[in-house]
């Protein structure tokens, strides 16, 4: 819990781009914990996807804002629905395309506008991609091979993508405020980019030895 709200102030938008993409909690690209100025969603891009468009605004928003306040007074409640789309699996075509559609759109905001945090931008919007990796792994279903092989396609195409942007700029990746989950990340996406079948095959043993593996659906 936070002890006192506090605020935040960028003296650029770059810097206001990077707490979005590696600020925590508090930067998360989830509109429901975010009260923000009408001003701000003037000349906003709106995509045409119907889960996770929260981030492709989110990002648009932390463009052009300059100050925020992190506090724990509630000023809405939101409600949360088990059959809403966000809640449901990724067997859901339109949830699975949209995770993709979401990150590209993200990418391709920052590439054109602030190339300098493409590697940001390449790194920390794929978590939507291991959420669909590991259901279909645990999955026992027709096209789980197929769908699996595309996520993991996708996501070796953001590291080798990243790596190659790290190096032409000379620098490390920023890797946020929390550490210990974006190391494991990234040794997850290095795993996936050199040694994917290993990978895969190593975690469907392991989810059938705990009972969390061969579901059919």
């Amino acid at each position: 819990p936070l002890k006192q709200p506090f605020k935040v102030k960028f003296d650029n938008v770059q810097d206001a781009l990077k707490y979005f993409f590696t600020g925590g909690i508090y930067g998360t690209h989830y509109a429901w914990n975010k009260v923000c100025r009408r001003s701000l969603f003037e000349n906003i891009e709106w995509p045409k996807i119907s889960t996770r468009e929260d981030a492709c605004i989110s990002v648009q928003l932390f463009s052009k804002a300059r100050k925020f306040i992190v506090t724990e007074e509630k000023f809405y409640y939101y409600l949360q629905r088990t059959d809403s789309l966000i809640h449901c699996s990724y067997l859901n075509i339109s949830k699975r395309e949209d995770s993709v559609k979401a990150s590209e759109f993200v990418i391709n905001f920052i590439e054109r506008n602030f190339p300098d945090l493409l590697p940001e931008a390449l790194f920390h919007p794929t978590f939507g991609f291991f959420d669909v990796i590991m259901e279909y792994i645990k999955l026992d279903v027709h096209d789980g091979r197929q769908i699996i092989n595309q996520f993991v396609s996708l996501l070796r195409d953001k590291y080798f993508r990243m790596r190659r942007e790290l190096k032409r700029q000379k620098r490390k990746l920023d890797m946020g405020y929390d550490l210990k989950f974006s190391r494991k990340k990234l040794l997850a996406m290095n795993l996936f980019a050199y040694c994917p079948s290993l990978i895969v095959f190593a975690l469907k043993i392991y989810f059938k030895r705990h009972g969390l593996g061969g579901i059919k659906k």
